[in-house]
């Protein structure tokens, strides 16, 4: 029984020795942050993700990074938030403000909320 134990214990620590080798191998390749993430598309897939599991902090800073990127649906549903005070005291001022962003960069429910 413990030659047993002996042999697999070398076995397991040989496995665990090649496993770290590998991880640190792998840790040394950088990847460029343009192929890691387009901010304009995953920040916002993510913040409505925090916004439908009421993490409206989140969702909001989130939805400011994709907005800021250009994402014209983000700067809209962070006017949805400042209208419903969702995570954010009601502000309509803020709201408008937020739609016409959204307006200018070419969202159609943004223009017909700011003709309204």
């Amino acid at each position: 029984m413990l030659v047993w134990i002996c042999d697999n214990m070398a076995k397991i620590l040989s496995f665990a020795l090649a496993l770290l080798t590998f991880t640190s191998m792998c840790n040394a390749v950088t990847i460029p942050p343009s192929v890691v993430r387009q901010p304009d598309v995953t920040d916002y897939q993510a913040g409505l993700h925090a916004e439908r599991h009421h993490q409206y902090g989140t969702a909001m800073t989130l939805l400011k990074t994709a907005a800021k990127a250009g994402n014209s649906e983000a700067a809209y549903e962070i006017g949805q938030l400042y209208y419903e005070g969702c995570g954010v005291p009601r502000d309509y001022y803020k709201a408008m403000q937020w739609y016409r962003k959204a307006a200018a960069a070419g969202n159609a429910k943004a223009a017909i909320t700011t003709t309204l």
